[in-house]
């Protein structure tokens, strides 16, 4: 497991993470900025787990991530955490992504999207709000 903070203070952008670990295109309509990370490789599933309280147009994520950067203005705000885990190769896609929603149902932070990378096996959570992602 490892555990990174997505900081406004260290230049990052939880848009543009939400837009890779997806790869989406999402504009960050705080400062314009395309990320299109469309023709990046190896995304074979995306996924927005939401708690039952969340706003009806969150689980479109580029509304999702710009609703979390209009939120924290902070230059100091923490965007994000990034959580890496590493999934079973011995378990099935399917599998491994009843664990995940297993595991996200047991430890709820807010909301959750995330993609899968069949190659990678492993998943990446990005809270709050949560966002777990398969992949690169």
């Amino acid at each position: 497991m490892s555990i990174k903070i997505i900081s406004h203070g260290k230049g990052k952008s939880a848009v543009a993470a939400a837009a890779y670990r997806a790869g989406e295109k999402i504009i960050n309509q705080y400062d314009g900025i395309e990320h299109d990370y469309t023709r990046k490789g190896g995304v074979v599933h995306t996924e927005i787990l939401l708690s039952d309280n969340a706003p009806a147009e969150y689980p479109d994520r580029a509304v999702l991530w710009n609703a979390v950067k209009k939120i924290e203005r902070a230059k100091n705000s923490q965007l994000a955490r990034k959580i890496e885990l590493a999934l079973s190769v011995e378990l099935t896609l399917l599998q491994n992504k009843s664990l995940v929603r297993e595991y996200v149902k047991k430890n709820p932070r807010g909301r959750t999207t995330w993609s899968y990378n069949h190659k990678a096996r492993r998943v990446i959570l990005i809270c709050p709000p949560c966002v777990l992602s398969f992949g690169d």
